[in-house]
């Protein structure tokens, strides 16, 4: 059985996975964030996901963590251009990326420091 905080961030890790599916698939939603905020703020959203899923799934690899969450954030953009009715932002998908790659690096780091003394992860 899993300890109770893996089910906690698998939880919350859904709950934001759907949360961005609604955002882009909305169109009054494109304009929740300044233009000042944008890039910080795909860089975390998905730096925030990254790392609900990387700790909800710790015995997955980090490098397939990495691919969903790349994977995610295209396919984010993609659902954008019938969503907000735009071309695709690739520059965003890049965002989307580095902020998934950032959230699982972060995420298998605090895995490796709470795990120091048990058995290590793959």
């Amino acid at each position: 059985m899993k300890p109770t905080y893996e089910r906690a961030f698998l939880a919350s890790a859904i709950v934001m996975t759907i949360g961005l599916t609604l955002v882009a698939a909305t169109p009054s939603s494109a304009d929740i964030v300044g233009s000042a905020l944008h890039r910080p703020a795909h860089i975390a959203a998905y730096a925030m996901v990254a790392f609900a899923w990387t700790r909800g799934l710790p015995m997955v690899s980090a490098p397939l963590m990495m691919l969903a969450g790349v994977a995610l954030g295209f396919a984010h953009e993609a659902l954008e251009i019938v969503g907000h009715r735009h071309p695709f932002e690739l520059a965003d998908a890049f965002y989307d990326a580095a902020g998934a790659i950032t959230g699982v690096i972060v995420a298998r780091f605090s895995i490796r420091k709470a795990n120091v003394g048990r058995r290590s992860l793959p």
